[in-house]
């Protein structure tokens, strides 16, 4: 139970708030008056939603079990969600040093040699949108898959023959 002297009173707030303001004036961002209320559950929730990941799932699915079976697809699924969850442990870290929401292109652009910011700021930043375009297009795909599937399955030539269903 929480008593009263494990809360943060009203003078922490402010300090973390100055050091916020600090820490982004040493950035060369002016600081910002909107407010901070993501707490853990609306990031995880907007995190699932933004990265359509049961899309992802469902249109490699089929590709998977034909290839390795559920062996290959378990196996897979627990190396890629490793290397992910690496790669959001490394953003997490930079998020922390640099809390700016230009995102990866800024981080690089910070930590880059200096000849190299510009074009190194400049992939990261395409990459990112080519990133968020293909994953956007794995669900165009998962639906394009089930249109299809229902196509073959509920057209006469492809599931009658003759005429006759084949139950």
């Amino acid at each position: 139970m929480a008593t009263k002297n494990d809360m943060p009173d009203s003078a922490e707030k402010l300090e973390r708030v100055d050091d916020d303001q600090t820490r982004l004036e040493n950035l060369g961002i002016e600081p910002s008056n909107l407010q901070r209320n993501f707490n853990i559950w609306s990031l995880a929730f907007m995190s699932f939603c933004s990265s359509v990941t049961w899309e992802a799932i469902s249109s490699s699915m089929a590709q998977a079990l034909n290839s390795g079976g559920s062996t290959s697809l378990v196996w897979g699924y627990i190396a890629s969600a490793t290397g992910a969850l690496l790669i959001v442990l490394c953003i997490a870290e930079y998020a922390s040093m640099i809390p700016t929401a230009g995102g990866q292109y800024h981080y690089v652009a910070e930590l880059a040699p200096p000849k190299l910011r510009s074009i190194l700021s400049w992939y990261a930043g395409w990459m990112t949108i080519l990133g968020w375009v293909l994953c956007a297009l794995a669900g165009y795909f998962a639906s394009a898959m089930q249109i299809q599937a229902w196509a073959i399955l509920f057209h006469r030539t492809t599931c009658m023959k003759d005429g006759i269903p084949p139950w």
